[in-house]
């Protein structure tokens, strides 16, 4: 198993002891070899490394030098686990088709539960989707999909109805130290399952579908906006965006000042791609009030010391931007 998670991530736990449980190795990925495809992938092969997980930015990478050097690279690998942010169906495709001896596992779940709550094993029928399923939940965790009725109130959503998910059973953790009203706004008493073994339920502030037993991942609930009265998701436009074949990773945000607010797409290509072309993209999958007005291509986006995608360094940068102060680093 490769630990690759900086000591800051929930997964490290995991991967330095899961492991060790089950007879296995711990491989100590170095971090400098974690920022460069090509030494990551010699890292993982001199290891001989079976289990590797990943953020889905990294797994990109990971496939990229994959695709330039040929699978025999990695072998050994049985298991691409991917975590930490949604794993985008086209991602999944590469994945599947540059590391065919391997399988992949896409892994959902908050650090206040544990880490992981559900598993999807992704196959050709998963990646075919319009967005991948996290799964069923793992031995011992309980998903609630709850639909708001408003003052607190709610009620269990109906199959395929969008709602919060909340986690219940045992992976659910004490709260929050030192911070009784943050905990007081995300854990609750479960009432829905007396027979609880904690007592508690997890409110996870993402929104979700149940769909065939499986849950659906729908994005984060605090990243729906409202810009120029309309309401919308900044995850769908980032899910339709990231099936442009010419896009390697993409995010939106939201610029400017609640009275001139927009969107700003920010992407990395794969490939020769024009604003015009992305946005003519957009366009025929989305309302038009969902199509960014701004537009900037990174030759890659920037990263949380976690690797995953830093929306506060977009803001910043479209801030410095619209003030004249060039692009922020």
């Amino acid at each position: 198993m490769a630990f690759s998670a900086p000591l800051v991530f929930d997964i490290a736990v995991w991967q330095m002891l899961a492991p060790l449980l089950a007879g296995g190795t711990v491989a100590v990925i170095d971090d400098a070899d974690l920022a460069f495809p090509r030494r990551l992938t010699r890292a993982l092969s001199r290891s001989g490394v079976s289990v590797v997980e990943l953020v889905p930015t990294v797994l990109g990478w990971l496939v990229d030098q994959v695709a330039r050097t040929g699978p025999d690279d990695l072998a050994g690998l049985r298991w691409v686990i991917s975590t930490g942010e949604e794993l985008r169906p086209a991602l999944a495709r590469r994945v599947l088709t540059g590391l065919p001896r391997a399988r992949l596992l896409n892994a959902y779940g908050p650090t206040e539960c544990s880490d992981d709550v559900t598993h999807q094993v992704v196959g050709a029928p998963e990646a075919a989707l319009e967005r991948l399923p996290v799964g069923a939940p793992v031995v011992n965790a309980v998903l609630h999909v709850l639909a708001g009725e408003g003052d607190g109130r709610w009620r269990a959503a109906a199959e395929g109805e969008p709602g919060e998910l909340f986690v219940g059973g045992l992976p659910v953790g004490l709260g929050y130290l030192n911070e009784e009203a943050t905990t007081r706004a995300a854990f609750f008493r479960d009432v829905i399952d007396p027979g609880s073994p904690t007592g508690r339920l997890y409110r996870t502030g993402d929104l979700a579908r149940v769909a065939d037993g499986r849950v659906h991942y729908l994005g984060r609930a605090d990243r729906q906006v409202k810009v120029s009265g309309v309401r919308m998701e900044l995850d769908e436009v980032e899910v339709v965006l990231s099936r442009h074949p010419a896009v390697g990773s993409c995010a939106v945000v939201v610029s400017g000042t609640d009275g001139s607010a927009e969107l700003t797409a920010h992407y990395s290509p794969r490939g020769p791609v024009s604003d015009d072309e992305l946005k003519e993209h957009l366009r025929s999958r989305l309302p038009a009030a969902m199509v960014p007005g701004r537009w900037r291509s990174w030759e890659a986006l920037p990263l949380t010391r976690n690797g995953k995608t830093d929306h506060r360094a977009l803001r910043d940068a479209d801030a410095a931007a619209d003030a004249g102060q060039g692009a922020a680093p």
